[in-house]
Order: C-alpha cells, then structure tokens, then sequence
C-alpha cells in the first residue's frame, strides 16, 4: 500500500496514463481497469485505515490531485471516481476518460452512438455526426430528435411536437392536434437538456425529467421529474422559497422567516415562525404549475407570485338580489370608517373591477350560489384587516370589562401594535377608540408592563386623566350586564 497520498496518484496515474494511450488503437481496455481498480483499493484504503485523507479525493486525467462530490450511492472512493468519469467524459479520443467511455459505449449497425444509462436511469442516443437523436428518461419516456443536415427541425414527445418553422416554433398537442405554445428558439444541449426560449421565459428540460424555468422577471422555477415546483428563486436572487412532497402530495412551503406545513388531520395549514410560534392558518395552500403560491384564508384568497407581488381577492357568495353594484358597494364600506361612505364613482369603479376580475361586464347575469373573486389591493386588504381587528379587540374589551378581566383585550392590542405597519396600526386604533369613545367614554392610548410582568390597558379618562384602565372607573353605560 502506497504510504502516502501523492506518491499513490503519481505512480497509479503513470501506468494507467500509458495503458489508455494504447487504448483507442488496440481495443485492449483491460490494462486500463486493472490500473484503476488497484488504484481505488490501494487509496482508498489508506484513506479509510490513516484517517489522513479523504474517500472524496479523487485523480483527474493528468494525475493531478481534485476534489468532486459524489454523484451515485456508497462510501467507497471508487463511487466517487467512476461517477465523476461518467459524468464527464462524453465524446470519444485518447485521453484515459474518452478510452474508458469509448469501451463502455454501444454502437449500433447504422452507426449510432448509444451512452450507457447513468445512475438516475436517463440515457442519450446520438447519430454518426454525434447530433442527440433520443433522450430516454428514467420513466421510460422518450424525447425524439429529427435533424434537415445538422440543424434540428423537431423535437417530439409523448405529450407534444415541436416544429421548426420559418417565423419559429410551434408545439403541437399530441392528443388534440392544436397548436399551444410558440418559441422563438429550440436548441437540445450536448448534455441532453432541451432548451426553449419564448419572449418570457427560457426553459430548460432535463434528462431525468426535471425542469428549470427562468422568466423574464428574472424569477426561477425549479420542478421535480413530476412537474411539480420544488423552488421558486425571486428576481432578488436572495429570497428562496421550498417546496416539500410526500410522493405528489404537498406538505410543507418553507420562506426565510418560518414555513407552511399541513396539519396532521389534512383539513387545513399553519404558518409557523423561525421560533416555532404560530402565526397564521389557512384552509388550503396550493402551489401551481408557474409557481404561484395560493393561499386561502377563510374568505381572503392571496396568490403570491413568483416575483414577489401578490394578488389578493376575496371570495363572495351572491345572493338573492345583490348586483355587481350593491356588492361593490357593500366591499367599499368594509374598508371605511364608520360614518364614511363611498362615492358613486367609486363604486362604479369598483363594480368594473369586481366584473372583470370574473371574466364578466356590468351587464352580465350573476345568481344567487355563484362564488366571485372581488380583488383587493393590499392597502384596501390592510384597511379590512384593520377593521376586523378593532372589531375582535373591542368585542373582548366588552366582555373583559363585564368580568373584570382585560387580559386577552390587552393582548390583541400588543400584537396588534407588534405586527401591523405603522399606517395599518393607526387604522386599527383609530377604528378602535371610535367605538370605544363612543360607548364607553374613554380612549385607548397604549399597554404598559407591571411590575409582576402582566400588561395592562393605559386609557384617557373621561376626565382627561391618563392611566390604567379598571372597570369601576367605567361609567354605567360601559357595563350593561349580559
């Protein structure tokens, strides 16, 4: 056994070197083999045995010292080396990996070049003039290539046909015969990638079935061999997001500041934090095939894109007598304080949103049961989340007065105060303190924390004063009894 690293890459390198160089004239690849095989026991056994040097280290074709990962099972240096080889030597000459390729490459009667399947189960056909004429994926299905000279005019699949033309391509439905997509450019890549280009996207099709798509906003979608969307890449570069299956079945999104993941029963999902704290629940997350993540909350229903926008729309159920107009206007006054109303401009306004967002005019029919979209902006969206706030917190503020305890009342206003946008949180109070004053004749100002830890409700008096709250210091009309 070789005492130390180099000296087993020198001598090892210098046989195996001279064998492969004699190689391609006399067909004799034994000597090769040998050579290799006695190198992988004799290093990786020093490895394993000294503890000195790594299995991961490996010899490229000049006897030079590499570094590769590992790219098929098991803990021996052979696995390493054998799969770096496969995965790079791909044309035949008279180095050690062409030799070594050339041996394993199966050449049919009309000339064609056939390379070994690899370890995921994919294999490329080649014709004389070394074009890519099939790529065999591990499903067993295959992708065709047709060529007028050395210049590719077809690419056909099971599902589709692409043709080339003289304005560019077209891909043809197998199953319909209608035409269902147009590509400024085809090109199949020396490793078997298929790559389409069109004016929003470039899309790369590889041999294991996986797929990347890159659009134009410079967002980047990964898919597994069963064209689910593993990852989606914002234009940023930075803000990655993941997807996790159990076989087709999605389970989990995960973003930089917590995850998604479905609960244990499969009726609903939960977004919890970095810290493990629940923050949010929705009752069904989808994820599309061009990486829009759909969230619906109750009767919000968000759709984030994979550039980083989100559209966001409530569901509505029309009932008897509602119109495009009434609904609109009852959608305005979500958002409006009490006493504000929508102008008649607004509402038509609105109406033709609500109308279009469904695929419909103002003179369209809609009946009672029909379920419609009513997009929201994201200021209209923080307007309504602020509303509905103030409504829970006043609700529980009622209740706590009327058993002299404030505490989850407290406790909406903190996270309301921790997590909302400063504009968001102003809507909020302002929404908050006009049902208060009214009822209750104070005004909210903030929390404040005891000595022992608790929060409690800092309010103006109706005597102008400022400090805690305490239900006796609430005139009778706040405490009507239950």
């Amino acid at each position: 056994m070789f005492e130390d690293f180099k000296t087993a890459l020198q001598e090892v390198s210098k046989d195996a070197t001279n064998a492969a160089k004699l190689a391609p004239e006399t067909g004799d690849m034994r000597k090769v083999l040998a050579n290799q095989n006695a190198y992988y026991d004799d290093v990786n056994n020093m490895c394993l045995q000294t503890g000195k040097f790594s299995p991961m280290q490996v010899v490229d074709k000049d006897g030079k010292e590499i570094r590769t990962e590992k790219e098929s099972p098991g803990r021996k240096m052979g696995d390493a080396l054998r799969s770096a080889v496969k995965a790079e030597q791909t044309a035949p000459g008279t180095k050690w990996g062409d030799g070594l390729r050339k041996e394993e490459t199966k050449q049919t009667k009309d000339g064609k070049e056939t390379a070994p399947k690899v370890q995921s189960g994919e294999a490329i056909t080649r014709n004389a003039d070394r074009n890519i004429t099939r790529v065999e994926r591990p499903d067993g299905r295959t992708i065709d290539m047709k060529y007028d000279g050395k210049e590719l005019k077809e690419v056909c699949g099971q599902q589709g046909r692409w043709t080339k033309g003289a304005d560019g391509w077209t891909r043809t439905d197998m199953s319909t015969g209608q035409i269902t997509r147009t590509a400024q450019d085809v090109q199949v890549q020396p490793n078997g990638d298929l790559v389409i280009k069109d004016n929003r996207s470039v899309e790369t099709k590889r041999p294991d079935g996986s797929a990347q798509v890159e659009r134009a906003d410079n967002s980047i979608i990964e898919k597994n061999a069963d064209g689910k969307v593993t990852s989606v890449t914002r234009p940023d570069g930075r803000t990655k997001i993941d997807m996790v299956y159990t076989g087709k079945e999605l389970e989990a999104v995960k973003v930089g500041s917590g995850q998604w993941a479905k609960d244990k029963d499969g009726k609903g999902w939960t977004f919890k934090d970095s810290n493990g704290k629940t923050r949010n629940t929705a009752e069904d997350l989808q994820v599309r095939p061009n990486g829009d993540i759909v969230i619906k909350e109750g009767s919000i229903q968000k759709t984030e894109s994979p550039n980083g926008s989100t559209k966001i729309e409530k569901l509505h159920t029309v009932e008897r007598g509602e119109s495009f107009w009434s609904i609109a206007e009852k959608e305005l006054k979500s958002t409006k304080l009490p006493g504000e109303k929508p102008s008649g401009p607004e509402i038509l306004a609105k109406a033709k949103e609500i109308a279009a967002a469904n695929n419909k005019d103002l003179n369209s029919t809609i009946h009672p049961g029909d379920t419609l979209k009513l997009p929201r902006t994201t200021e209209e969206l923080k307007q309504a989340q602020a509303k509905e706030g103030a409504d829970l917190t006043f609700g529980h503020l009622k209740e706590g007065l009327q058993i002299g305890n404030l505490s989850t009342a407290t406790e909406l206003l903190q996270e309301a105060k921790a997590e909302m946008p400063p504009q968001q949180y102003k809507a909020y109070l302002t929404r908050l303190n006009e049902m208060v004053q009214k009822e209750l004749g104070i005004g909210i100002v903030d929390t404040r924390t005891q000595g022992d830890g608790n929060r409690e409700l800092i309010v103006k008096h109706p005597d102008g004063t400022i400090g805690p709250l305490k239900p006796e210091a609430i005139p009778p009309r706040g405490r009507s009894s239950r």
